[in-house]
């Protein structure tokens, strides 16, 4: 992978995380399109870059999260719980899907249909929503563990999931992304330990570059993204993954028929 292929995907990577679009299946789609030979190693670190933003973003609340009497942390963990034992169980299965994207028609259209129910549900709703509870965040974390494919967003799925079940908008969002944390930190560090951080297909400044582009783009687009969730935007998202899921269809289906 050169450097210039490694830029693109990096701030592919950080503007696609925190919208509702699903990084990982742009990652699939455009390493497709383009012929880039990536690896699941690179796509974890590029995450990583994210994670990153993560913290520059919501240092005060993560700290926050180690004073007592330790509620939201304890949410945290306990919505973290499904996407775990699923990754455990299915991992190898699941890489799979990252190695071809015929099916991200089907995972981009089920991520619309998600958005446009958060958006409807948003509108209709005439009384305020409220913080996100035990219940909310098993619910947040089940939404979570279905994300595990890509094509369907992390994101997304676990803020439509808040907010569907009644949690306020800004709330749910807030949790989402801290949710993202453990998730993002634990499959960097199962990675590692599989099979460290070397590549045959990406060397060290790749990965480097990567990361950094990452981390950039992941900053701007979770500011923006705090915004368009506090005006519960999601229609827009919904139609470019409806866009989005009509054009991979063409091009798996229907133009590589030719």
């Amino acid at each position: 992978m050169s450097i210039i292929e490694a830029i693109f995907l990096g701030l592919l990577q950080g503007l696609t995380e925190f919208f509702p679009v699903s990084s990982s299946g742009h990652l699939v789609l455009f390493q497709d399109i383009l012929g880039i030979e990536s690896s699941m190693t690179f796509d974890i670190m590029l995450h990583v870059g994210t994670l990153i933003s993560i913290f520059a973003v919501f240092w005060r609340e993560i700290l926050g999260l180690f004073k007592p009497p330790f509620n939201r942390l304890i949410m945290l963990a306990v919505a973290s719980v499904p996407a775990a034992v699923l990754g455990f169980f299915v991992n190898d299965w699941v890489e799979g899907f990252f190695g071809e994207g015929t099916y991200l028609p089907f995972f981009f259209l089920a991520t619309a249909a998600v958005l446009l129910a958060a958006d409807v549900v948003g509108r209709i709703r005439k009384k305020p929503g409220t913080p996100v509870g035990i219940v909310r965040a098993v619910i947040i974390g089940v939404a979570q563990a279905a994300a595990i494919f890509p094509g369907l967003s992390r994101s997304g799925m676990t803020i439509s999931a808040g907010i569907v079940s009644g949690a306020e908008r800004d709330k749910a969002a807030r949790f989402s992304f801290l949710l993202s944390v453990p998730i993002i930190a634990g499959s960097a560090l199962f990675s590692v330990l599989k099979g460290g951080l070397s590549d045959g297909n990406v060397g060290m400044s790749a990965m480097a570059v990567g990361i950094l582009m990452a981390a950039a783009s992941g900053f701007l687009a979770l500011k923006l993204m705090l915004k368009a969730v506090s005006k519960n935007n999601y229609r827009w998202f919904a139609l470019y993954m409806l866009a989005l899921s009509a054009v991979t269809f063409v091009n798996y289906y229907i133009v590589s028929v030719f």
